[in-house]
């Protein structure tokens, strides 16, 4: 019997974790949001700095997003650059997922970030919102 593993990353099992979020007290419970296209900028600045750092020479977590294209790229069915386009592509993908189940199971307020802002700017938009 395979157990659904919940999609925080957790070792908890989903119904354990469904079971929790129900007891979540969503009058303090905030998202925040980026506009797609910072997003998008966001992700593609990240996916290229890990290249980078040599992620393409050296892949070891065998189950994140690129491993794959990245063993391809090795195998050579595909060009570098090519194999960066698909990994940011591929990242995106995974954002808006995550995204869409934050939305469908998260009753929670939404803060949307602005694409200058820093983490402590956050921090004072979810503070306005609890009134601290």
């Amino acid at each position: 019997m395979t157990r659904r593993r919940s999609p925080a990353l957790t070792a908890k099992t989903h119904a354990a974790f469904s079971a929790q979020r129900a007891s979540w007290n969503s009058e303090f419970a905030f998202d925040l949001n980026r506009a797609p296209d910072d997003l998008h900028r966001r992700i593609d600045a990240r996916v290229d700095q890990m290249f980078a750092c040599g992620l393409a020479q050296n892949p070891t977590a065998t189950q994140a997003i690129g491993y794959r294209q990245i063993v391809e790229h090795l195998r050579g069915e595909r060009s570098l650059a090519a194999t960066i386009e698909l990994v940011k592509i591929r990242t995106r993908q995974f954002a808006k997922r995550q995204m869409t189940w934050f939305r469908g199971q998260m009753h929670s307020d939404w803060i949307a970030l602005k694409p200058s802002g820093s983490p402590e700017s956050a921090v004072a938009l979810v503070r306005a919102q609890v009134g601290t």
